[in-house]
């Protein structure tokens, strides 16, 4: 029960009795509230302060910082519900008065985005944080330090399930705990619509794979950006599934596999990631490689021919770990021959002894191929007007030739321009 035997001027004095901060603080905030509240109600508010201050050796702490917030947050909770805010941070301080001082500092920001009704369940939740010891004293303060960030970002549900993931993954590591609810406030605001699925991801690897969540929240922050819009979701719960199948570095999954749809249009996520849905009863590790591996892939074949080499390749890690893996690599003998049959692109390097047999054929003469990115080094080709297209025993070539739908047109061009360098050669003009 609040005490009411005293009046304001000997609340006044008994405070006198604790460092000085604590009086000039209730002197202040009371000089602004005598024109705005009753005596009663006054003195129900100072009567909180002084039964704070009176706690523990270092409980002045709290009540000074009550006393200086208050006329702050007078001005957002009516008066029975400001009553119900001050008896939550006493509530605090009978446990910790530093994570009281922290709850009251954060609440001329916090209380005003939150719901009232939402308040005393905000103190209660960073309150059930703090197990007796100053780790958990420490988790509790940065919670209502970082809370003023966390609810812009997030409201009242998603902070719970949150707070419910900190909780769970400080029984493995306070520190880490910290870490990622400092952490949060950089991650959450890029999260979007995905805060959910995000808290469930690091969820499952609390169970599991939880030294990898702080890199996770740092991963995932710089990753999912480059990740389109509508797939985000869709991505983030494929890191869950490989976390809970026990995948052991989710983060790695995140960076490397969003490397390789940064490379990819966007349009193309969402086609891209049903294909790795069906990779992932089958064997989860061949998730990642094969979307390591799309860029190089669709630089070669068309969307629709993916499809024809995926279920080959589907088919061959159902037969064989090792070789299905190969495969996804693009490793494998298999693989590339079925890539070659399929593209229409003609890579000079698998085509340079044919050409250079050719070359030989129409000069005459021993002839070298070497492909054209080495013009500008040797300045020599078409970077100036006096300079020749070849240096007389090489003929340069592009690295691939893919202008055309087929690969015998696309061969045909590498001789086009090989035929037309070595007739510069034949009647010496350049």
């Amino acid at each position: 029960m609040v005490e009411r035997e005293f009046g304001l001027e000997e609340i006044e004095k008994e405070l006198e009795g604790f460092p000085v901060i604590v009086s000039e603080q209730f002197r202040v905030a009371r000089d602004i509230l005598i024109g705005e509240w009753n005596e009663s109600e006054l003195i129900a508010w100072a009567t909180h302060g002084l039964l704070m201050a009176r706690q523990t050796v270092r409980s002045w702490e709290a009540a000074a910082e009550y006393f200086r917030v208050s006329t702050e947050v007078k001005s957002i909770l009516p008066f029975q519900h400001f009553m119900l805010w001050a008896e939550s941070g006493e509530a605090l301080c009978k446990d910790s008065p530093a994570v009281s001082v922290a709850y009251f500092r954060a609440s001329p920001i916090c209380v005003g985005m939150l719901e009232i009704s939402d308040v005393r369940n905000w103190s209660r939740l960073g309150g059930s944080l703090y197990k007796g010891t100053w780790k958990s004293s420490a988790l509790a303060t940065k919670f209502f330090d970082a809370s003023g960030l966390l609810l812009v970002a997030v409201n009242y549900l998603e902070l719970e399930r949150l707070i419910g993931f900190v909780s769970l993954l400080s029984q493995r590591s306070y520190d880490m705990a910290q870490d990622c609810l400092t952490l949060s406030q950089e991650v959450f605001p890029l999260l979007g619509d995905n805060k959910n699925d995000f808290i469930s991801l690091v969820m499952t690897m609390v169970n599991g794979s939880w030294r990898d969540v702080r890199e996770c929240f740092e991963t995932t922050a710089r990753v999912l950006p480059r990740i389109e819009g509508g797939q985000r979701t869709h991505f983030l719960n494929l890191a869950e599934k490989l976390s809970a199948d026990g995948e052991r570095n989710v983060a790695q999954f995140l960076k490397e596999s969003s490397n390789g749809l940064l490379q990819i249009d966007k349009e193309l996520h969402a086609t891209l990631l049903k294909f790795a849905d069906i990779l992932l009863p089958i064997y989860p590790a061949s998730v990642l490689e094969f979307l390591k591996s799309t860029p190089r892939l669709l630089d070669r074949i068309s969307v629709e021919q993916l499809d024809t080499w995926f279920t080959e390749g589907v088919a061959l890690l159902n037969e064989n770990y090792d070789g299905g893996m190969a495969f996804f690599r693009i490793q494998s003998t298999r693989s590339e021959e079925l890539l070659d049959v399929l593209s229409s692109v003609v890579e000079l390097n698998r085509v340079k002894d044919v050409l250079r047999m050719y070359c030989q054929a129409l000069a005459g003469a021993s002839m070298d191929i070497a492909p054209t990115t080495e013009l500008v080094q040797k300045s020599i080709g078409w970077i100036s007007k006096e300079n020749p297209t070849t240096e007389g025993s090489t003929v340069y070539l592009p690295p691939v030739a893919d202008q055309y739908n087929g690969k015998d047109e696309n061969f045909g061009l590498f001789k086009v321009v090989a035929t037309h360098q070595i007739a510069h050669l034949e009647f010496g003009s350049f």
